[in-house]
């Protein structure tokens, strides 16, 4: 560990003992690429006694991108799904996320991601 890395990390484990403000809540972003996939063959029929088989073959059905928001403070969730993520996206979700979610917020803090 690095004394940039121990800094960031004290940073958040501060910001998270604070105690919750409506005003500045404290969000944590994520995002995770999804891969939408059937089934390329059809599966192995069970057999009596017999542990189920599956082949690993797949067909690809496209992808797409989750994005969500996390408030570790009220456990409060909100995700999307986009057909792909740039910076076009990602803009859309904190503005969505600012408007609906956190209307009366002065500021919403990043925590970690």
């Amino acid at each position: 560990m690095t004394h940039a890395f121990l800094a960031a990390m004290e940073r958040i484990l501060w910001l998270y003992a604070q105690p919750y403000n409506p005003k500045r809540p404290v969000v944590c972003f994520d995002e995770r690429p999804c891969f939408l996939i059937g089934d390329a063959v059809e599966p192995i029929a069970m057999q009596t006694g017999q542990i189920r088989k599956e082949h690993y073959a797949y067909e690809k059905n496209g992808s797409c991108a989750l994005l969500a928001a996390i408030e570790p403070l009220t456990a409060k969730r909100v995700a999307e799904i986009y057909p792909q993520r740039t910076g076009k996206e990602f803009t859309h979700f904190c503005q969505r996320l600012s408007r609906q979610a956190y209307p009366e917020a002065d500021k919403i803090l990043p925590g970690s991601r």
